[in-house]
């Protein structure tokens, strides 16, 4: 058999190799109590939440408020797990065993995140199928009417939000190696631009474009909509990963 022969055969395998890593990632969602344990949280946080608004709806609660709203706790829940995914093997120290097994530092970095998105979207369904079931059930209890009504673009403005921060969470872990230090700052980041945005309208302006949720400005129509996504997306995710993959790259895995 020729080398031009064999050529095919050895490409064909590099997909299956990526798929072996990326289940191997998905897997460490359930590996741990720790884990698991934020994996039950953000599903019952999501059904929740979807019931809270449903059983207690304001005019012209739909499906598309209640999916909505149910993304936040699941959000939350993909942060937290992106973090665990980097920073996790660091404090446990099983970061060298996963580079043993994969030496190919970035096919296990594009892994995670690879996992991350596919969370973010798990989320997304489990909130639409939470948010239908409450239409369905929440009138039979309470008499109140709840509308099938989905507005599809803020939705997807809700989901794509989720899905910086969940990219923003395995970066800074990627760069901190740290579990507290990412959540901490993702967390307090909104309320604390918050307070000095209303204090100041220029600070409101400038901190405009370092949120967290940069896709909203797209779906409300401001002009700087775009702007506003990419210096989010550097800020929050570029940099910080950037940082973070030249120190995995370039030093050892303590």
């Amino acid at each position: 058999m020729t080398t031009t022969q064999l050529r095919p055969t050895a490409r064909s395998t590099r997909p299956l190799a990526f798929g072996r890593t990326f289940l191997t990632e998905l897997r460490k969602l359930v590996d741990t109590r720790a884990s698991l344990a934020v994996v039950i949280g953000a599903a019952a946080g999501v059904g929740v939440f979807a019931g809270g608004r449903a059983f207690f709806p304001t005019a012209g609660t739909d499906l598309g408020h209640l999916a909505t709203m149910a993304l936040w706790p699941g959000g939350l829940g993909v942060m937290v797990l992106a973090v665990l995914l980097v920073a996790g093997e660091f404090s446990t120290g099983s970061a060298a065993v996963t580079f043993t097994l994969e030496p190919r530092r970035g096919r296990v970095l594009a892994a995670k995140a690879a996992v991350v998105g596919v969370l973010v979207a798990a989320v997304g369904v489990l909130a639409v199928l939470a948010g239908s079931l409450m239409v369905v059930i929440a009138p039979a209890l309470t008499g109140q009417h709840l509308g099938w009504g989905f507005e599809a673009t803020r939705f997807a403005a809700a989901v794509g939000s989720t899905l910086v921060l969940g990219l923003a969470a395995l970066a800074w872990a990627l760069l901190t190696r740290s579990i507290p230090a990412p959540i901490v700052l993702l967390l307090v980041w909104p309320t604390l631009a918050m307070l000095v945005g209303s204090v100041s309208p220029v600070a409101a302006t400038v901190l405009g474009y370092l949120s967290l949720e940069p896709m909203y400005a797209l779906v409300e129509g401001d002009p700087a909509g775009l702007v506003k996504l990419a210096t989010s997306v550097l800020a929050w995710i570029v940099a910080p990963g950037v940082l973070g993959v030249r120190r995995l790259l370039r030093a050892d895995l303590s």
